[in-house]
């Protein structure tokens, strides 16, 4: 820095002595090439210290990018085995819509996928939620359990919102806001419907009229009569609407 500066004051000094052939003139045309080099030198060290920020702005962007995918295309693969071109349309369009992302990272949100899908032993729920809680805001994580419900099946089912839940519960989500997202997914009546229950029963009464139910449907009682479906189905309304938090006891 110090040998520009020297450079563009000798440079100066003899530029202005051959010009002007005075002391003075080789003075003010030793400031202006002190001022001039000055100016190249910080200017270039500003493109430069911006040039770093761009790439560092550019990898936390991707890495945003990398660990919601992750935490989306973990469920999908979790709940359905398979990933579907809707599927991957479906985040794209929620990720421009929600997130920090753009119609310009269309192609680098497929290719995100792809690579996921072809790596998906790799990943690791646990580590990819604390890279999440480290990069993203509480209302962005909430958009990814949203984001969670809505690639779940159109009938949702009870192992789907247990996998919300426990990613949920990694991503540090309120108990409240996590069930107010759920309900606006899950039609909870059915399940009451199910154990022959009105909406407003207790957690005492969905256990009554479980053990009520089991002694006529449980293959050991219903013999030849036994209903597979039909017994799965209370089965599952009873462990759905036991683990909602919201029911009063």
């Amino acid at each position: 820095m110090k040998r520009l500066r020297i450079s563009g004051k000798i440079i100066g000094l003899l530029s202005g002595l051959l010009v002007t052939g005075n002391f003075i003139g080789a003075l003010l045309a030793t400031l202006l090439g002190h001022f001039l080099f000055d100016f190249k030198e910080n200017n270039g060290s500003n493109y430069a210290d911006n040039e770093v920020l761009d790439d560092q702005l550019s990898s936390f962007k991707a890495n945003i990018l990398r660990s919601i995918l992750s935490v989306s295309v973990y469920f999908v693969l979790k709940t359905k085995n398979r990933i579907l071109v809707s599927d991957i349309n479906t985040i794209k369009e929620y990720f421009i819509e929600h997130f920090r992302f753009d119609m310009n990272d269309i192609v680098l949100i497929e290719k995100n996928i792809i690579n996921l899908m072809n790596q998906s032993e790799l990943i690791d729920i646990r580590s990819i939620s604390s890279v999440v809680n480290q990069n993203c805001l509480y209302n962005e994580k909430i958009n990814i359990i949203e984001l969670l419900f809505i690639l779940g099946s159109p009938n949702f089912q009870f192992d789907e919102t247990k996998i919300i839940s426990a990613i949920a519960n990694l991503l540090n989500i309120k108990r409240f806001d996590f069930n107010l997202i759920k309900g606006r997914f899950c039609d909870t009546s059915k399940y009451f419907t199910i154990l022959e229950l009105d909406t407003n029963a207790s957690i005492k009464d969905i256990k009554k009229a479980y053990r009520r139910l089991v002694a006529i449907h449980h293959p050991d009682k219903a013999k030849e009569n036994y209903d597979k479906e039909k017994f799965q189905t209370i089965l599952e309304a009873y462990n759905y609407l036991i683990n909602n938090s919201s029911i009063g006891s």
